[in-house]
């Protein structure tokens, strides 16, 4: 198998990756699902998933998607304690750094790779991303405008934008030759003090002059939805194409500590992750952290408007107590 290997009939094969641990499988299941669900010839996948543990059942439920769709899915064992020296960001856990890995442990006739996070859904034809041409750029990725002011600490040149890391189109042949993997892990191990977002610091810091901008909607960040904490980030007269893209994603990431899969979650796209979950072998599984406090805050939580009013009065009275039980950030 190699990146130009064909599917008769249907056009070259198309290398996906993602890494997980055993209970975040689920969640890379609805990812694969929602890509699978939106291309017109799902045998053309090929996905690879980095993994520090898959137990029986998960392992199973793999195949079963697989058959489903007909594609083909590898699960890829990589210990994620090889990586317990790097710093521990937030509810970024270990596993993220398993994408360091990618290139070493696909096979070597996979010259590029589309990597995607586990809490991302795709909406539109993967293969449209896929065709896109590299040239001599490491990896293509959308702006994350966000966090630009990592810039200075990062050292990024003037004129080069952050971008996330979430979704990249990866170019194996440069992360090869030139063993990127190793460097960018030797970055995060030499840099804890300036880390902040994990891998996706790192990246940043030694490829942001060899990325290939991509298009906006095949990375739709949480805070797009929200122009007022959007435009905190982008100028006003830069704002029509991160609306558009929000109107017409390719790919919707729920970036940030709550995700689609938890109760409390307000993200306006929220409904999609339990339409792909349902198409998956994991269908039937239950939001997490539901319990007498989630269920009285999640009208507060789910209104924006009243969300703001409750983080502000919250935050001027202090009421620890109060934020923790009502779970608002």
């Amino acid at each position: 198998m190699n990146s130009k290997e064909r599917v008769a009939g249907s056009g070259e094969r198309i290398h996906v990756a993602l890494v997980a641990n055993d209970s975040y499988l689920p969640h890379a299941g609805v990812v694969m699902a929602s890509i699978l669900e939106n291309s017109a010839v799902p045998e053309r996948f090929v996905f690879y998933i980095l993994c520090d543990q898959t137990s029986e059942l998960n392992h199973h439920r793999l195949e079963e998607l697989s058959r489903k769709y007909a594609c083909q899915i590898h699960s890829l064992a990589v210990s994620s304690s090889g990586y317990g020296d790097l710093v521990q960001i937030g509810h970024l856990i270990t596993t993220t750094y398993l994408k360091f890995a990618l290139p070493q442990r696909l096979p070597p006739e996979v010259g590029k790779v589309i990597y995607i996070d586990s809490d991302i859904i795709v909406l539109g034809d993967l293969s449209e991303l896929w065709n896109i041409d590299l040239g001599s750029s490491a990896l293509g990725a959308v702006d994350d405008p966000y966090c630009n002011y990592k810039r200075q600490d990062l050292q990024i040149s003037d004129g080069y934008r952050y971008f996330n890391s979430g979704l990249m189109l990866m170019n194996l042949e440069v992360f090869r030759e030139e063993a990127l993997g190793e460097k960018l892990r030797e970055f995060i191990r030499e840099n804890s003090q300036i880390i902040e977002f994990a891998d996706q610091d790192a990246f940043n810091a030694l490829l942001f002059d060899r990325r290939l901008s991509l298009p906006l909607k095949w990375n739709v960040l949480t805070y797009f939805y929200d122009v007022d904490e959007l435009g905190q980030s982008v100028p006003a007269g830069e704002l029509q194409p991160y609306i558009e893209a929000v109107q017409a994603p390719g790919a919707v990431h729920f970036c940030g500590p709550r995700k689609p899969w938890h109760y409390l979650s307000s993200h306006p796209q929220r409904e999609l992750y339990q339409r792909y979950l349902e198409l998956t072998p994991w269908k039937g599984t239950k939001a997490e952290g539901r319990h007498l406090g989630s269920v009285l805050a999640r009208p507060v939580i789910s209104n924006q408007r009243l969300k703001k009013m409750a983080q502000a009065v919250i935050s001027e009275a202090g009421i620890t107590s109060l934020k923790n039980w009502l779970r608002i950030p």
